[in-house]
């Protein structure tokens, strides 16, 4: 009787190379090599069906830092303010200039032109201070050059401030 080699996703242990079958990974569990007598735990940042030949990473919005998730649904959504790339096993916050108006998102947002967010971990940005302007992604207002002067909050380039009278 010749044996057939236990397949990607699949092992063999002593009881049950006697009878020449192979089992599949349980889930949480992989297997990306064949003819393996065990299964290895499933990566941090990915989830491992039952019978997986590999880890598939979780999507751009979510992250885990288990090792034995068996579904994509054991990953956890990023939280407003934060992001997760695929494969994360942690979330980000978003740095100053960008947000996260909600949760589950792959990458943060740039402050459009006119606003600001000098903090990190935001999910609104602020409207431009009076006498600056905040071009696209600003972290900061910056202020009109001098001899120029603006009333206005949404100024988004330094020549929407206007001379200031003689």
């Amino acid at each position: 009787v010749q044996q057939t080699a236990c397949a990607k996703g699949t092992y063999t242990d002593a009881a049950m190379a006697d009878k020449g079958g192979c089992t599949p990974c349980a889930g949480g569990a992989y297997q990306d090599a064949e003819e393996q007598t065990v299964c290895q735990a499933c990566d941090a940042g990915a989830y491992c069906p039952v019978g997986s030949a590999a880890a598939l990473p979780c999507a751009g919005g979510s992250y885990s830092s288990a090792t034995d998730n068996d579904e994509a649904t054991d990953c956890t959504l990023a939280e407003p303010g934060y992001f997760a790339a695929t494969g994360s096993v942690q979330q980000t916050a978003c740095a100053a200039g960008r947000i996260a108006p909600t949760g589950g998102l792959g990458e943060c947002t740039p402050c459009s032109s006119g606003t600001y967010q000098n903090e990190t971990g935001a999910t609104d940005c602020k409207p431009c201070d009076t006498g600056s302007f905040c071009p696209y992604g600003a972290s900061a207002p910056l202020p009109c050059r001098e001899g120029s002067y603006s009333s206005a909050t949404n100024l988004a380039s330094v020549t929407q401030c206007a001379p200031c009278p003689p």
